[in-house]
């Protein structure tokens, strides 16, 4: 990898619970690590826990690539810090993947999860202004497996199915499999959350 940061793949590490983050230079330098990372290598988003910064803090670089199978577009700029989840409705499936997530041969875990369709954010902005957001569709589906690597969970803990492949089968799998809206608006089973 040529990216400014390495990426994470010891369990020890990525199973720890983040720390909410405190405004100061040092947060500063870890953000723009994220976003290094995001605009460096072949992913969507990006929590700190995954770069080694056990602090509460999510990079979303796209929502939109994951249907259009194009990585290369602009850069969204989702910064989220200290988020909470305050609702989720909804239910969808989709194949994920993560950068964090590979098998002892080196491929790539995709893991079938569902998801709540629409959740209600609060988190601060970089100003430490305090947001609410709703974020819906697969912008709700990439910060859900951001969110839960702040608590130390990992995509194939609560996964319908997990198989492992190689990274250029993956726009294969999700052309076949594509992100599916189940519900919009029902109410969320949380005991879907194993």
């Amino acid at each position: 990898m040529n990216s400014v940061a390495m990426v994470c793949r010891d369990e020890t590490v990525l199973r720890k619970v983040s720390a909410p983050c405190v405004f100061d230079e040092q947060l500063k330098k870890d953000i723009k690590t994220l976003k290094d990372f995001c605009n460096s290598e072949d992913v969507y988003s990006i929590s700190g826990v995954q770069l080694g910064i056990l602090k509460r803090l999510i990079y979303i670089k796209t929502t939109s690539a994951a249907t259009t199978n194009q990585l290369d577009e602009k850069d969204e700029e989702r910064l989220y810090i200290n988020p909470v989840i305050l609702s989720k409705r909804g239910k969808t499936k989709y194949w994920e993947l993560c950068v964090s997530c590979v098998d002892k041969d080196g491929l790539d875990f995709a893991s079938l999860n569902t998801r709540p369709y629409e959740i209600e954010i609060m988190y601060q902005n970089a100003s430490q202004e305090v947001v609410t957001e709703t974020l819906t569709g697969l912008a709700a589906t990439i910060f859900c497996h951001e969110y839960d690597h702040l608590n130390g969970i990992l995509q194939m803990d609560n996964a319908e199915k997990n198989i492992s492949m190689r990274p250029e089968d993956r726009w294969e799998l999700r052309k076949r499999e594509p992100y599916t809206i189940i519900s919009k608006d029902c109410e969320w089973e949380e005991v879907l959350e194993r």
